[in-house]
Formats: structure tokens, sequence, C-alpha cells
């Protein structure tokens, strides 16, 4: 892979993801801004590739980050969040989900040297 498709693939999504997990950790946005932050940058990498398995593939993250986040509430595993308006979750934590499941793809295909079929 060159440089270029490294920097696309890879290095703008994971500064994406870094910038706003400092924005969380800080509390400087609402719940409901971070959660249009993801989305945004989710749609925006969505767009640039248009490839619809990773849009299916973010689809299944989210909703397994649905499934274990608020399911193990209901285990007795307790988190607090202090902006929780999703059943006890962020409304952006499944947004994280489903774009960790991409990003962790992309990686695992780019170590196995599997190309991306567009």
């Amino acid at each position: 892979m060159h440089a270029a498709v490294i920097t696309k693939e890879f290095a703008i999504p994971a500064f994406a993801l870094i910038l706003f997990f400092f924005l969380q950790s800080r509390g400087s946005m609402s719940e409901l801004g971070l959660t249009f932050f993801i989305a945004g940058v989710s749609s925006l990498l969505f767009n640039w590739y248009r490839r619809i398995a990773e849009v299916y593939l973010y689809g299944i993250g989210a909703a397994v980050g649905i499934f274990i986040e608020i399911g193990f509430r209901f285990l007795g595993y307790q988190q607090t969040w202090t902006d929780a308006s999703f059943f006890g979750i962020p409304f952006w934590l499944p947004l994280a989900w489903g774009m960790g499941f991409v990003l962790i793809t992309r990686l695992g295909m780019y170590v196995r040297g599997i190309r991306f079929n567009d």
C-alpha cells in the first residue's frame, strides 16, 4: 500500500477517533455533540470509499455494542456514564463500536495482505 492509501485507510479515521475520545474525556462537548461528531466522521468515511460491506459491518458493530453495553448492565456489570440518555449509555457509544469494527477489520485486512475490493 502507498503512504496516501495508508493515511486514508487508517490515519484519518484513527485521528478522528483519538480526537473524539479526547473531547469526550475532557467533557468539552455534550452527548449530542459527540454523537453528531462521530456520525459525521462515519458518514464522511463511508462516502469517501462507498464500500457497502463496511456499512453493514458498521451496523453489526453498532448492534453488538448496544447488546453488550446494555446487556451487561442488566447482568450486573455496571459502568456509569455522566451523559447517558439511551438506556443508561450515551447515544454515541454504539456508533463508536461500529467504527471500531470497521477500523479493526481494515487493520486485519492490511496485516494479512488482503486487498480491498471496492
